[in-house]
C-alpha cells in the first residue's frame, strides 16, 4: 500500500543515493497535497456510510413493526365475528367470506416486509464491507 510514509522514505533514500546536490523536479500537483486533500471527501464519505447504516436499521425496525401488526391483526381477525352471529349461516359466510379477502392481505403485506427487511440486511453487508474495503484501500 502507498502512504504519504512510503513516499516520504522513498524520497529520501533517493536523496542519500543522488547527493545533497540533487534537485528534485516541482511536481505541477503535490502528491502529498493532494493524499491531505483527500481526507476531506472521504471523512464525507463515512459520514454519509454511517448515516445510511442507521436509515437501513431504522427502515428494518419499521419493516419489523409492519410484519407483526399484520401477522398480530390476522391472528385478531381470525378469532373475530365482526359482531356478526358466526352461528348464523348467512353470518359465517359473511365471516368467512370477509376473512378471505382480509388474512390474505395481511400476509402479503407481512411477506413484504420480510423480504423487504432481508433486501435492506443485504445492502447494510454491501456496505459494510465496501466501507471496510475503502478504509483498507
Amino acid at each position: 500500500m502507498g502512504t504519504k510514509a512510503d513516499w516520504i522514505a522513498a524520497k529520501a533514500n533517493a536523496l542519500k543515493i543522488l547527493g545533497k546536490e540533487a534537485d528534485f523536479p516541482k511536481p505541477r500537483v503535490d502528491p502529498l497535497k493532494a493524499i491531505d486533500e483527500l481526507g476531506k471527501p472521504f471523512d464525507a464519505l463515512f459520514k454519509h456510510l454511517d448515516s445510511m447504516e442507521s436509515s437501513i436499521v431504522a427502515c428494518q425496525t419499521g419493516y419489523a413493526k409492519v410484519s407483526a401488526a399484520c401477522k398480530q391483526y390476522a391472528d385478531m381477525l381470525q378469532g373475530s365475528d365482526f359482531g356478526l352471529d358466526a352461528n348464523k349461516p348467512e353470518d359465517k359466510k359473511k365471516i368467512d367470506a370477509a376473512l378471505k379477502l382480509l388474512i390474505p392481505a395481511l400476509e402479503a403485506m407481512e411477506a413484504h416486509g420480510d423480504n423487504g427487511s432481508k433486501v435492506l440486511d443485504n445492502l447494510d453487508k454491501g456496505l459494510t464491507s465496501l466501507a471496510k474495503d475503502i478504509k483498507e484501500a
